[in-house]
């Protein structure tokens, strides 16, 4: 990461950089330990008052909805042995599938 100096010149300061990321890591971590803290405390609670316990919280580095449909279809093709109808028809899909975002998005910017 470059930051400006004193005198305004772009200065690369590489220690910075490795002190910031490992900042950011260890504030991620505390962040995920206060959370497990807190969950498993609703359980204890939940238990204690007879209630199904709470699912877990979601897992930052893992989100769960956030999957990419093109990349498990490629990851599939590449499982196999790809034919050109199969090519052809993934190929169909995905411009098919490319079309229509195209499409609703042009209708919300019209609205």
């Amino acid at each position: 990461m470059t930051r400006k100096s004193n005198k305004d010149n772009l200065v690369e300061h590489p220690e910075i950089d490795k002190l910031e990321k490992q900042l950011r890591k260890q504030k991620a971590q505390e962040m995920a330990d206060e959370a497990a803290r807190a969950h498993a405390a609703e359980v204890a609670r939940a238990q204690e008052e007879g209630r199904d316990p709470p699912p877990p919280p979601p897992n930052p580095q893992d989100p769960a909805g956030d999957v990419n449909v093109h990349n498990l279809k490629l990851e599939h093709l590449q499982s196999e042995t790809m034919t050109l109808p199969m090519l052809s028809s993934w190929i169909e899909t995905l411009s098919i599938h490319h079309f229509l975002q195209g499409m609703t998005m042009r209708s919300s910017l019209r609205s």
